[in-house]
């Protein structure tokens, strides 16, 4: 079974962030994904191809499993069920930025100092996703 991912500390220079990238898998049940630092340019103008996701973070607690750099990451089930319909219906980068994962959220300095670089990363994605979760069917 593999290990529960740990973050890398990002450089101390410059500004960095991470981004996610999908690697289809065909050997495993569970999505398969590497995490990257990147520079983030100062101009905002970035050649990364990149989609940034804004959602809304479920109260539960992370409740399913991805696979980040060969190690076991959880995740709520509502930014599961993007992933699914994501993986499925993509036709942009297989790039993402997904801020519970690309952040290390334990971090508190880390948090802080991302944060303050949260319209840069959006402005710099090709494109922007805001997910507000899997739709309901009514029963008739």
């Amino acid at each position: 079974m593999a290990a529960l991912y740990e973050y890398d500390p990002l450089p101390s220079t410059g500004v960095h962030f991470r981004l996610l990238e999908y690697e289809a898998n065909q050997y495993t049940e569970l999505m398969t994904f590497r995490l990257a630092v990147k520079e983030l340019p100062l101009d905002n103008r970035t050649s990364l191809d990149y989609t940034a996701l804004s959602y809304t973070w479920a109260e539960d607690e992370p409740s399913h499993k991805i696979i980040v750099n060969d190690s076991l990451f959880s995740i709520s089930q509502n930014l599961y069920g993007f992933l699914l319909e994501w993986r499925s219906s993509r036709d942009g980068p297989a790039l993402l930025w997904i801020d519970a994962v690309c952040i290390n959220q334990e971090d508190l300095e880390e948090r802080a100092s991302q944060v303050r670089y949260m319209q840069q990363l959006f402005r710099g994605a090709r494109n922007v996703i805001a997910w507000l979760g899997l739709a309901h069917r009514q029963a008739t």
